[in-house]
């Protein structure tokens, strides 16, 4: 059986959509896939890798790597490397950029080199894919995955009929719905838990602050709502910060968000909601996938409390998650139009249809009234609400002479919008 190992570096989550698709699709070629995130992965390793390690790679800002490949980037670049020391890698690369801006590709084409500096040996071209592209990164993906299965498997390698991927997550839950009251006191006592860690803080321990003040500083007739908000650190080294430095916070979803979605996803059993989520287990290529401490310390709670607080209901959904809709749906019309939109020829009409209006999972599921999906596959369909990132307009040297406790402010433009349903 062949293996191939599939790393990972992304940003916004696109680059794990592209390497989960190559483990999915290998598994239907009989290749024995294993997919990390860059910073799961162990550099040391790479050496003594037996198979092809394919990596999936963005380029995110100016130029730069993404938060989950700095480590990874940072060891390649040691001095003490010889030119020989990756000469038993066999790679294949696929970037993900976009032309627009002046840096195309940059970290997908600087890793290239770099591993080949090492000596590693490509066993295929570089992908450089351009989000501009018609059909966006499908128009080098498509040709590119072909040469690589071509490569690993032969020309003429049997590929095995399209079926429903098992789950990446296996939950644990309880079916016995909990009464709102323990499903709050659970969510509570969780928050409180949080409150009382310690640091350093990071993205698998973050920092539970308190808001201080959320102040208009744009007139209030103004039609650009600005806000300053102020948020309160401790004295830990690992929240000291710069001018200029970077907030990342992790929003959760409103109550009425949670509910809209609930009554969508629920529609055969309006109790799911209150089933006790004990323990995640990920499992199959996924089963070296990190979750967070801060995640797995908030269980046990109700399915409830943890969409709102840990599961995007906002991410329009990728066209994966069409794919399984189409498993569970009764309606011959849902199923052909969701293998549509979930193929590479019906891209633009995803695009169009999902991406571009930014369409949520509830309001997807609410216009395929057929489909009910079960809640072992509840973390395919949402992925990890991911941190968002601020620019930090004070500066902390100034505030602990002015403040009693160190705070950190960001400024933003409030942006609303809705979604256009046509």
């Amino acid at each position: 059986e062949k293996k191939i190992k599939v790393l990972y570096a992304s940003q916004t989550g696109t680059a794990q959509e592209v390497a989960e698709f190559i483990c999915r699709e290998g598994f239907r070629r009989s290749v024995d896939p294993a997919l990390y995130s860059l910073d799961d992965y162990d550099p040391i390793e790479l050496p003594n890798e037996k198979g092809v390690v394919v990596f999936v790679i963005s380029t995110t800002g100016q130029g730069e790597p993404p938060d989950n490949m700095k480590g990874f980037w940072k060891f390649l670049l040691r001095r003490n490397l010889q030119t020989n020391s990756l000469s038993s890698l066999r790679f294949a690369l696929f970037g993900l950029g976009d032309s627009s801006y002046e840096k195309f590709n940059f970290m997908g084409k600087k890793l290239f080199r770099r591993l080949e500096q090492l000596g590693a040996k490509s066993v295929i071209p570089r992908g450089d894919s351009d989000e501009q592209d018609n059909f966006g990164i499908y128009s080098v993906f498509e040709p590119w995955i072909k040469t690589l299965w071509n490569e690993l498997c032969g020309p003429n390698h049997s590929v095995s009929p399209p079926t429903l991927p098992l789950p990446k997550f296996q939950l644990e839950l309880n079916s016995t719905p909990t009464s709102t009251s323990i499903s709050t006191s659970i969510s509570t006592s969780s928050k409180t838990q949080h409150q009382q860690q310690k640091g350093p803080f990071n993205h698998n321990n973050p920092f539970y602050s308190k808001l201080i003040s959320n102040k208009r500083l744009t007139a209030s007739d103004w039609s650009q709502d600005v806000r300053e908000f102020t948020f309160q650190l401790t004295s830990d080294p690992s929240l000291s910060y710069s001018p200029g430095d970077v907030l990342n916070l992790l929003p959760q979803n409103n109550f009425v968000s949670t509910q809209n979605f609930f009554s969508q996803f629920s529609r055969q059993n309006s109790s799911t909601q209150n089933f006790l989520l004990f323990k995640i287990f990920p499992q199959n290529f996924f089963k070296n996938f990190h979750i967070p401490s801060f995640l797995t310390h908030s269980l046990p709670c109700s399915l409830f409390t943890f969409v709102q607080h840990h599961l995007d209901l906002n991410r329009p959904p990728t066209q994966h998650v069409f794919e399984i809709m189409s498993y569970f749906t009764t309606s011959d019309i849902e199923r052909e139009k969701l293998n549509d939109l979930a193929s590479f020829r019906g891209y633009n009409e995803y695009v169009d249809y999902c991406f571009r209006p930014k369409r949520t999972i509830t309001e997807v599921l609410s216009d395929f009234p057929h489909v009910t999906i079960p809640v072992e596959y509840l973390l395919d369909i949402l992925p990890f609400i991911r941190p968002r990132s601020f620019s930090i307009s004070s500066s902390l040297r100034f505030t602990q002479i002015t403040e009693s406790t160190p705070i950190a402010k960001i400024t933003v433009g409030v942006i609303g919008y809705q979604t256009i349903i046509k």
